[in-house]
């Protein structure tokens, strides 16, 4: 039903209803979706999206540098996810994450818009009736979204005019989302798209790339700081990578990480984004199944959901296990997680929502000593099937950024004092700030200070000042990322 080329269609009156129609992810013509996602294909590839790498990282670290104290994970992912999209696809970066809090009315629109979903699918023209409001209205009802819609009709426009004195394809490297979807492919027919259209066009991308991308890593960022233990070994894994993640990035290498890639998939196996029945129609000449004729015109689904907690596939299929990943028999695994859909219908954008994850988690986690701000009020994160998921409470993580490095604790307190006159208040100031922490923890072992008894690895959170001992030791977190309570001053 999924496969390439499936004959199994698209649902329209499942996906039409929710008020972007046509759009790359509604679509329900093969035909037409075949030659839209040739188009936009190029900015959507693996080497179009490794070259974004580097633009990416410095949002992801922009973000990072307005961290306080507690923050929304979702509000947080969104943001960086919104400005990435905004800027590498529709050519303006809408400063999602200068937004206090991470917070932006965009949000609001989107979670309104979500939570009235299956109204929309279920209550025929309500979508239409919707569109249809005057654009005062929505406005002041759903400002956020008003102020996307603007943005894309703003860069539709400007498409559209360039489409008139192109004369030749379009260069990818220099080209929007509504530029490639304008401009046929040589040898490719003609389909013709009004400002609506590519409207809708940026709306499904911005919806697509921003909030699946967000569950994931929330829920991630939840059962990661839920766990000691699987904090203990993200933590260790991403500092050990910290040169080729913060210091020079190296996304292929990000990318393999292989705890970490276990821990992302397990998030994407128990919470695909998207977890509910997605209706095809049996084709004309019907199908036969298990012995029993499945008529054409038929509405049949499956789910992502259901698949990725099936048993005989995943063993323990309720309990996150990461460890299950690190096998080698994982083979049939791999080919059941479909969170990103399969076929020729799979999101364009799963390169792209992949080095996101992996990026901002081990930037997050080799940089920050996190932990949940406070326990959720049941163990499990709770949540409901709104065509996406959304979840009953915010994840909310709190903590301090700190720094990597070496000390021979022997020297630790001569050090410490020796900073004290030096006029050094904080980590901008110098980086021999880093010797006046007073949280040391032993390094991950296979490190080749090991063999050193007395050198540790240590952190201290950002904009420490060292002119005042009593100040250090107060503003460290109570305990440690990576040895929780073995970690401490040293004698």
């Amino acid at each position: 039903m999924l496969k390439v080329n499936s004959d199994y269609l698209k649902d329209p009156k499942f996906y039409e209803q929710m008020g972007v129609p046509d759009a790359m992810g509604t679509i329900c013509d093969p035909h037409k979706h075949r030659i839209l996602r040739r188009r936009v294909n190029p900015l959507f590839s693996q080497q179009a999206v490794d070259k974004m790498a580097g633009d990416i990282q410095t949002t992801i670290n922009h973000a990072c540098d307005l961290i306080t104290e507690s923050f929304d994970a979702q509000n947080f992912i969104r943001a960086i996810a919104g400005d990435v999209v905004s800027t590498h696809y529709f050519g303006e970066n809408m400063s999602l994450i200068d937004r206090p809090g991470y917070a932006h009315k965009l949000w609001d629109g989107i979670d309104t818009l979500v939570g009235q979903m299956w109204y929309m699918i279920h209550i025929p023209y309500l979508a239409t009736i919707l569109a249809e409001l005057p654009s005062i209205l929505l406005k002041i009802s759903l400002p956020g979204l008003a102020g996307l819609i603007e943005v894309c009709m703003r860069h539709s426009e400007k498409a559209l005019e360039r489409n008139k004195t192109r004369s030749a394809s379009v260069e990818t490297d220099n080209a929007t989302f509504f530029d490639l979807l304008t401009t046929p492919s040589p040898g490719q027919q003609p389909v013709h798209l009004s400002q609506e259209d590519l409207v809708n066009h940026g709306l499904n991308l911005v919806g697509a790339g921003v909030d699946t991308i967000s569950l994931t890593m929330t829920v991630a960022l939840y059962h990661i700081l839920s766990s000691p233990e699987i904090k203990n070994q993200v933590c260790r894994e991403t500092r050990e990578a910290t040169p080729f993640i913060r210091d020079e990035l190296d996304s292929q290498r990000v990318r393999t990480l292989p705890y970490l890639g276990a821990v992302i998939k397990e998030t994407l196996r128990m919470y695909p984004p998207v977890p509910g029945r997605m209706p095809r129609i049996v084709p004309p000449q019907g199908e036969s199944y298990n012995g029993s004729f499945i008529p054409g015109g038929t509405i049949v689904s499956i789910s992502p959901y259901t698949i990725h907690h099936d048993a005989t596939l995943f063993s323990e299929p309720n309990i996150f296990k990461p460890e299950r990943w690190l096998g080698d028999n994982t083979l049939e695994m791999e080919r059941a997680l479909i969170p990103f859909s399969t076929g020729s219908r799979m999101c364009p954008g799963i390169h792209l929502a992949y080095l996101e994850i992996y990026m901002t988690l081990a930037t997050l986690f080799s940089r920050f000593v996190l932990e949940l701000e406070s326990p959720l009020p049941r163990p499990e994160l709770e949540w409901t099937d709104q065509f996406v998921i959304v979840f009953d409470h915010p994840v909310k993580p709190t903590g301090a950024d700190t720094v990597e490095g070496t000390v021979d604790v022997t020297q630790w307190r001569r050090l410490r004092h020796e900073l004290t006159d030096t006029g050094v208040t904080t980590r901008r100031d110098s980086r021999m700030i880093y010797k006046a922490t007073s949280l040391l923890q032993p390094r991950a072992t296979g490190s080749k200070l090991d063999e050193k008894k007395n050198i540790h690895e240590w952190r201290v959170p950002k904009n420490t000042p060292v002119n005042d001992p009593k100040a250090i030791e107060q503003s460290v977190p109570p305990r440690c990322a990576m040895q929780g309570p073995d970690c401490g001053e040293p004698p």
